[in-house]
Order: structure tokens, then C-alpha cells, then sequence
């Protein structure tokens, strides 16, 4: 984890973020939809905005608007666990609040990648590097997991967390579910006592 975190903050400390037409148009939608939430959920993406690109100029069509690269990492990294904490809330429309971070993010991630093309590729490989690890760590810390071994339905469980949607997940489109599908119907349930 730690040596990923590394090539994360070597790769975006050679990117950055300006403003350009179509970052510009995708905040300005995500906004237009956020409209719709509630006042205390409208407020807490208003802050959002706020924290993460108005105080750079990102979002308000500024011409000198500009985001270093870690800065872009740290912000990625806050509307991804903003995001995420608040989807898996109770309240739907929290819900809500937590999928406008998680477009806000795709919005950021879109735009760095389009933005920095020599760095794109790395980026790209480094994001399925992060994936993999994390369903890991996830499948070997669930119960039932002895000395962070997991069986393939443990595995198949932590993609379903990880997925991007549980639309993704129904549909048998999540990040590495087919391998680990495949792994199932071969590899047992459970392991032999070796004692």
C-alpha cells in the first residue's frame, strides 16, 4: 500500500489541472443536478465545491484557474472517501450527495487524464495496480479469513464492495469479477486443515 501511495505522489506531482471547456461543462451538470438535493445535503456539496475546486478557480470558468498535481490527488482522494461514506448512509439522500461526489471525482479524473497525456497511461495502470490491492486487503480481512488467506467467494464479496456500482457488480462487470468467478468454480470453499 505504502509503495502505491508513492508512485501515486510521483506521478501527480507531474500533473496539473486548468480550466477547460469541457471540465467547465461537466462541474457546471454536476452542480445543475445537485441542485435538486436537499438543503442540509445542498449545503454539504456546496462546501464540497467550495473546499475542493472554487478556491482554486477550477470551477467558476476563471481562466487562471489552476491545480497542482497533488493537490488534484488530495482532492481525489477526499470526494472518493466523502463519496463513499456517504453512499453506503442509510438516508437516500445522503446517497445522493455521496454519488454527486463520486461524479465530481470521475469529473477530476477525467480531466487530469485528458489534461496530462504523457502521464495518463502510468495513471491509468496505477488506479488497476490500487484496485487489485485493495481487493485483496479487503478479501484477506473479512471473517473467515485465517492469516489473511481468503477463499474466492471471500475475493468475489470484496469486488462487490469495491465495485464502481451494484450495477456493475449484477451485471458481472466489476473490476477483476471474472477472474475471481472463475477461480470459484475451481478452487474449494474452504482449505484442508494442514494440522
Amino acid at each position: 500500500g505504502d509503495q502505491v501511495g508513492k508512485l501515486y505522489d510521483s506521478l501527480y506531482s507531474k500533473t496539473s489541472l486548468v480550466v477547460d471547456p469541457k471540465l467547465t461543462a461537466d462541474l457546471a451538470n454536476i452542480r445543475s443536478m445537485a441542485k435538486d438535493l436537499p438543503e442540509k445535503q445542498l449545503a454539504a456539496f456546496n462546501n464540497m465545491m467550495r473546499d475542493t475546486f472554487d478556491r482554486f478557480g477550477i470551477s467558476k470558468s476563471n481562466p487562471k484557474g489552476y491545480m497542482d498535481g497533488i493537490t488534484v490527488k488530495e482532492t481525489g482522494t477526499k470526494l472518493r472517501v466523502d463519496g463513499s461514506r456517504f453512499s453506503k448512509n442509510q438516508d437516500p439522500f445522503n446517497q445522493n450527495l455521496g454519488k454527486s461526489f463520486k461524479e465530481l471525482r470521475a469529473v477530476l479524473q477525467d480531466a487530469v487524464l485528458r489534461q496530462n497525456p504523457m502521464q495518463a497511461p502510468n495513471l491509468r495502470a496505477l488506479d488497476k495496480t490500487y484496485a487489485s490491492l485493495k481487493t485483496i486487503e479487503d478479501a484477506a480481512s473479512m471473517l473467515g479469513a485465517t492469516d489473511r488467506v481468503f477463499t474466492p467467494a471471500q475475493a468475489l464479496n470484496a469486488i462487490k464492495k469495491n465495485a464502481k456500482s451494484n450495477k456493475s457488480f449484477a451485471q458481472g462487470k466489476a473490476f477483476n469479477q471474472d477472474f475471481v468467478e472463475a477461480a470459484k468454480s475451481t478452487i474449494p470453499s474452504s482449505y484442508p486443515d494442514s494440522g
